[in-house]
């Protein structure tokens, strides 16, 4: 399953998935709560956009992981590719964190870094605290792996 919330960059999305039938591609965005979201343009250049509930920008449904997981009738999570431009603050702070003790593997960009002040990446870590998961920086990105100790 995909996310992808930006119409500009879901006809990208689809193309490059074009011919692999099992993947489905939702347009919404990733975030800890349902509801509705608007993009919102971080610089000038527009090159990075978050959602807020005020952005100025197109309005597209919020989805939770959760709520993808029983819409693909998942009952485990390989691997999650989180890359939400700040998002990541609502996804990891949500009311229902449980899709975290099924995934084995994650893969989150963060971006404290792009929203100074607004301390995006502290749900992760308050989530990931009582969890067992080996973190492994890799680039932009946090590489996150169940190593089945302990835990929630």
């Amino acid at each position: 399953m995909a996310v992808e919330p930006s119409s500009a960059n879901l006809a990208v999305l689809r193309r490059n998935l074009a011919g692999l039938d099992e993947v489905t591609v939702l347009h919404a965005a990733l975030a800890g709560t349902e509801g509705r979201l608007r993009l919102e343009t971080a610089s000038a250049e527009g090159s990075a956009t978050r959602l807020a509930p005020d952005g100025g920008g197109e309005e597209v449904p919020a989805i939770t992981m959760d709520r993808i997981l029983a819409e693909a009738s998942a009952t485990d999570l390989l691997l999650a590719k989180i890359d939400v431009e700040g998002g990541e603050a609502s996804i990891f702070a949500g009311p229902e964190l449980g899709w975290l003790d099924r995934a084995r593997a994650l893969a989150v960009e963060t971006h404290d870094w792009l929203w100074p002040g607004r301390g995006t990446s502290r749900s992760l870590w308050a989530a990931l605290a009582d969890r067992p998961f080996d973190v492994i920086p890799s680039g932009e990105n946090l590489l996150l792996f169940r190593t089945g100790e302990g835990g929630a």
